[in-house]
């Protein structure tokens, strides 16, 4: 999907065929009108187009998702018609609460298919069991879940795909990251011959936001084999978001190691309750987490107070992380380490003051991520630079935010 072949704008969800009672429930949740790029990727796939949608996070894309595939269920036919998969359980929660509250007015099911291992209690309760656990009188509408159990169902006969009309895959490039894109395709096989709902093909629907040649050769195997029509190519180009919230900063350092000094001297000055930290490998999050740890730390010998840290990566279990995640909300973990491709869990903004940015990401739209943009949080974000090079990355980040990067301030702990 190097360029896009679709660029039609509707301005209005009237516009786009979106019923009267979808739109006024739209209304109640203060969605009165689609952003850019929902004007431009909700009708193809009402019009039961094969859709490939490239877009940054925070342009509206589970929205999209989740009006498109309401609009197209029929909520008098039981059966299940929709399947949503998302790379991680903490995006297929969000999008059920999303799907619950705009379609559970007017009688459309949702269900999740999640992962069996699960730390996250309250979630789980609010949930409910999966597709087939608790409430078997009621077949769902719509199916969202993570992959490999939302496999194990189809194979089990449990979850009856023979209605299946339509398969919308979120984030694809974290299912490649997370090494989940052999469940995607045995799940895509599987229900392929036998999508009967429509009369075409079993329709596809997939975003992600970071390009990559192997997401490429992904995205082509998805909407080409066995599907023969035409596939739309959306790509909604950087726009700037609202991050009036959130003050950017960053730090000129000149050597690489002098970030981890840096680093404890900026914990100490600030005297943040807690914060949270970014890099860009595994390999760097598991340096930085040891060498925190280690007595000889400047994090131990400039503070009389133990300062626990913890780490998650994408290797860590769902149960792992969801451990983790606790001790964080309870203020047990005071440094939180996260690698760039594990950006979208399951955070609690309204806990994250600090943002630190142990290595500037290589592509700008990883920022965004970092930021986990949200419209009622005060956020200070501060990024690690290192020589020339790493400063024209920055210059990057701010054409794609629309706003300046500061050099951080000698008094940055008034704004923490």
């Amino acid at each position: 999907m190097e360029k896009a072949n679709y660029d039609d704008a509707i301005a209005s969800f009237e516009e786009m065929g979106i019923s009267p009672r979808l739109k006024a429930i739209l209304s109640t949740k203060e969605i009165d009108s689609p952003t850019r790029l929902q004007q431009r990727a909700i009708l193809p796939i009402l019009q039961g187009r094969n859709v490939i949608l490239k877009a940054q996070s925070g342009t509206g894309r589970m929205a999209a998702f989740v009006i498109a595939a309401l609009q197209k269920v029929d909520p008098r036919t039981r059966e299940c018609q929709v399947l949503i998969l998302t790379p991680d359980r903490g995006v297929a929660v969000e999008f059920w609460r999303l799907l619950r509250d705009l379609g559970g007015a007017f009688g459309i099911a949702c269900r999740t298919c999640l992962d069996d291992v699960d730390g996250i209690v309250e979630v789980e309760e609010e949930v409910g069991r999966v597709v087939c656990g608790s409430d078997t009188s009621v077949t769902p509408h719509v199916v969202v879940g993570t992959p490999d159990r939302v496999l194990d169902y189809i194979q089990a006969g449990e979850l009856n795909s023979s209605s299946l009309g339509l398969l919308m895959v979120a984030d694809l490039d974290i299912f490649l990251r997370k090494s989940l894109d052999y469940a995607l395709e045995c799940i895509f096989n599987t229900l392929t011959p036998s999508s009967s709902r429509f009369d075409s093909k079993l329709q596809v629907a997939l975003y992600f936001d970071l390009q990559t040649p192997e997401l490429l050769h992904t995205v082509d195997q998805l909407t080409h084999k066995q599907i023969p029509n035409e596939v739309v190519k959306i790509f909604v180009r950087k726009v700037s978001i609202n991050l009036n919230h959130v003050r950017h900063y960053y730090l000129d350092i000149d050597r690489e190691d002098w970030k981890l000094d840096t680093l404890c001297d900026l914990f100490e000055t600030l005297t943040s309750p807690q914060m949270v930290v970014f890099c860009n490998t595994r390999e760097k999050l598991e340096w930085l987490t040891h060498a925190l740890q280690s007595p000889t730390s400047p994090l131990y010998t400039n503070n009389d107070q133990n300062i626990t840290v913890g780490c998650m990566h994408a290797d860590h279990t769902a149960l792992e992380r969801a451990a983790v995640m606790r001790s964080y909300r309870r203020g047990e973990i005071r440094i939180l380490i996260l690698a760039t491709p594990l950006v979208r869990e399951n955070i609690d903004v309204t806990q994250l003051p600090l943002v630190v940015g142990y290595d500037l990401p290589l592509d700008q739209e990883v920022y965004l991520r970092r930021c986990r943009v949200s419209s009622w949080q005060r956020l200070v974000c501060i990024s690690f630079v290192k020589g020339q090079e790493e400063m024209g990355l920055l210059r990057d980040i701010e054409r794609s935010i629309g706003s300046e990067v500061l050099e951080m301030p000698m008094n940055i702990a008034d704004y923490v």
